[in-house]
């Protein structure tokens, strides 16, 4: 089998835990895992605030870099969730909207690449500038 798909599942679970575990067995080396997570989990609520990081930097002009220019500084393609900056062009902050959840996750596209952290330990490891920069 090449993939598995769970849909609104594993929020309903007691413990989601095993049925994870059997889903990444099944799949062949290589193999991927689609599932969706509850909306009122997945702390997707939020954009980020063009304004507020123009203002952030005391720039007249804020906007998202090109795919191309987000994954050379990043160093992993687009789409990925990435919990540290390696490339010291790149500024860490963190929004004190995503503190008040006990832990985040970090989507690496890949299951075996995907972490959760604790919120302080991502504090404390990752040492992110907190600044508001969502916007309602």
């Amino acid at each position: 089998m090449d993939a598995v798909v769970t849909v609104w599942l594993l929020h309903l679970l007691p413990d989601p835990v095993p049925v994870l575990a059997e889903a990444t067995r099944v799949p062949h080396p290589g193999g991927t895992l689609v599932t969706t997570v509850d909306r009122d989990d997945a702390y997707g609520d939020k954009r980020v605030g063009l304004a507020a990081v123009k203002a952030l930097y005391g720039g007249t002009y804020a906007s998202f870099a090109s795919g191309e220019v987000a994954e050379e500084l990043a160093g992993s393609p687009s789409g990925t969730i990435l919990p540290f900056s390696f490339d010291e062009r790149l500024d860490l902050f963190v929004d004190p909207g995503l503190l008040v959840h006990p832990e985040f996750r970090f989507d690496a596209a890949r299951l075996d690449r995907s972490i959760a952290l604790s919120s302080d330990g991502y504090l404390d490891i990752a040492e992110p500038r907190v600044v508001q920069v969502s916007a309602d």
